[in-house]
């Protein structure tokens, strides 16, 4: 697995990357997705909390990207109290690109570990909700 980042985009991304806990735990891992079995090329890993008013055109903009190889999108709620669930999950009944997870942990960096126990791509693509990329934000990054 690859973690895809693009130097152009303002995001303070690599803070949340130091984040992302990597070490060996003492308790067994969570068991591999038998989702795993079909790979794709890249995940797209979007934590969300309350984007309701964005979220539409967020995943509008990523159905856009021109990357040529197969995507899936991978949004983990952390508990939302407005209508950004029911919005995915309705965008989800009509792309099975679109997979939709909780996250207990309310935090983006929480969020991003459910995101990448779940992925089946073999690179991963961290995008927020509320912020619009460039068409070859994915076919870039990958490219490098």
């Amino acid at each position: 697995m690859y973690l895809l980042c693009h130097p152009e985009v303002p995001i303070p991304l690599y803070r949340h990357l130091r984040r992302l806990d990597y070490r060996p735990r003492s308790r067994p891992a969570a068991p591999i997705s038998s989702s795993r079995v079909n790979p794709v090329d890249a995940s797209v890993l979007v934590p969300v909390l309350n984007e309701e008013a964005f979220i539409r055109d967020t995943v509008e903009a990523m159905r856009a990207q021109t990357f040529e190889g197969e995507v899936e999108y991978l949004f983990m709620d952390g508990g939302s109290e407005d209508r950004t669930r029911e919005l995915i999950e309705e965008l989800a009944r009509s792309d099975d690109r679109i997979r939709l997870f909780d996250n207990p942990g309310r935090t983006s960096t929480a969020g991003l570990n459910v995101g990448l126990r779940h992925a089946r791509g073999r690179y991963i693509v961290r995008m927020d909700a509320h912020t619009f990329y460039p068409p070859d934000y994915i076919a870039r990054g990958i490219e490098r």
